[in-house]
């Protein structure tokens, strides 16, 4: 006999038969992987070679241990609080999680504190919520909506602050097909302007908050900085600057 201690799948199509409804309810965390935006990540993932083997074991015995220090993370009253808000949030949206998911959740997100050296959850570790409590993809922005205003609305300001951006580098790039290049480079102009002073408006708010709570609003400002310097690169292309 094997015992089974971690198991990880992906998929290109999420199942839409009945019979598997069952064996997907099983994966407890679930991401969304999209194609890499970021030009220079994507030319670091092409000739990045074949990845250097790792060096690192983790033993049966360490996973067994570590459980057992997970399992006596507490769950505090302010945690308790926050999930039940939570909870009535999603229930508001009719998103509704079965009791067992429930329990699963609270293992996670004591496995969050025990990885941050926390024995107690705090309303950081609910963000893991974000990755359980989808069914559909389309249901991952409200979601993270519900979760993040409750748990922290820092983490609700950057994600607002990240589609808004999405939909501007979108819109932007998509040349129309009667489109003379000039005019599609002012556009891209008046984009790289535009995010431009989205990352100042962020600057701002991490002026503000210069704690670790603010370490997602950090990433969408890397984010969209570099979307702001692509953009205006090309920009500068067509327009011969």
């Amino acid at each position: 006999d094997t015992a089974i201690l971690y198991v990880a799948g992906g998929a290109n199509e999420l199942p839409e038969e009945e019979d598997l409804a069952a064996l997907y309810d099983r994966f407890v965390l679930r991401f969304w992987v999209d194609y890499i935006r970021d030009e220079r990540s994507l030319m670091g993932l092409l000739v990045s070679g074949t990845p250097e083997p790792p060096t690192s074991k983790v033993t049966t015995d360490d996973v067994r241990a570590a459980r057992d220090e997970v399992g006596a993370v507490k769950v505090g009253k302010v945690a308790q609080d926050a999930i039940m808000k939570i909870k009535q949030a999603f229930e508001a949206e009719s998103i509704r999680l079965s009791t067992r998911r429930w329990v699963q959740a609270i293992g996670v997100m004591k496995a969050e504190a025990w990885l941050n050296g926390r024995k107690e959850i705090t309303d950081e570790d609910l963000i893991a919520l974000t990755a359980m409590a989808w069914d559909d993809p389309a249901e991952r922005a409200k979601v993270a909506k519900l979760v993040n205003r409750i748990a922290n609305p820092l983490n609700e300001r950057a994600l607002e602050f990240q589609d808004a951006a999405k939909s501007l580098v979108d819109e932007a790039t998509k040349k129309g097909p009667d489109e003379a290049e000039h005019q599609w480079a002012v556009r891209l102009a008046k984009a790289s302007r535009q995010l431009k002073d989205v990352v100042t408006r962020i600057d701002h708010i991490l002026k503000d908050n210069p704690n670790g709570r603010a370490s997602k609003l950090r990433e969408v400002r890397t984010t969209i900085a570099g979307y702001q310097t692509q953009i205006g690169q090309r920009a500068a292309e067509l327009l011969g600057v």
